[in-house]
């Protein structure tokens, strides 16, 4: 009588382990152009092995396999990176918004220039002098008023300004604000839409990589961890 062979591997489970894969392939490149989007990669493990029965044999694992299947589906991302990314994210715009706004006062007081601030100072100053020197010349004297009139004109028009950029930027940081805000809530919400995934069991990676693009947002505005 011919021995009959023993089979224990499943043939659908290998294919249904390899369509996962090939799903998970088909995700990454649909999403190649998808802001946010991180590679995934499928995770093979071979199924617990099944012991062949037999009178001389213990019951114990480990003489037959038994076939192969996908424990999880894992984002290909490196958290450390992520973390130095946003630090130096959040310093270059620290750093963009101080060179904006000092851009905007290097204009108001126009340095170094002919008709700059220093310069009318120093023609002020310089017309006291000259006034030390000669006070009984009418034409020095006239003149002091006249350089008196200019700088109080230039300063009360470079106050007027700076007012202005200070506004300005109290408008920008309510605005800035306000989109602080909305992104913490829109992460808030995703953090609670992960939560109930992962109590199932499953992998929300895609809902991650949505979360990790908002805080990356956030970054750019603020200091995150």
């Amino acid at each position: 009588m011919a021995a009959r062979s023993l089979t224990v591997v499943d043939p659908l489970d290998g294919l249904a382990a390899q369509q996962v894969a090939i799903s998970t392939v088909s995700h990454n490149i649909a999403n190649a152009n998808t802001p946010g989007f991180s590679r995934q990669d499928a995770i093979f493990e071979t199924t617990d092995p099944f012991t062949v029965p037999a009178f001389n044999r213990s019951p114990t694992a480990g003489q037959l396999g038994t076939g192969v299947e996908v424990t999880a589906v894992r984002r290909l991302r490196d958290g450390f990176l992520d973390t130095q990314i946003r630090l130096q994210t959040a310093e270059g715009g620290e750093q963009q918004m101080m060179r904006d706004v000092l851009g905007q006062i290097e204009v108001v007081f126009n340095e170094p220039a002919d008709a700059g601030f220093s310069t009318m100072l120093s023609r002020y100053f310089n017309a006291w002098q000259a006034v030390a020197n000669q006070p009984e010349d009418r034409a020095i004297r006239a003149a002091l008023v006249e350089e008196g009139r200019n700088f109080a004109a230039m300063a009360a028009r470079n106050g007027a300004q700076m007012a202005q950029i200070r506004t300005d930027v109290n408008e920008q940081i309510a605005l800035k604000t306000a989109e602080v805000n909305s992104l913490a809530t829109r992460i808030a919400a995703l953090n609670n839409q992960i939560s109930q995934v992962e109590g199932t069991g499953q992998q929300p990676n895609d809902l991650r990589d949505q979360r990790d693009l908002l805080v990356d947002q956030l970054g750019k505005l603020a200091q995150v961890s």
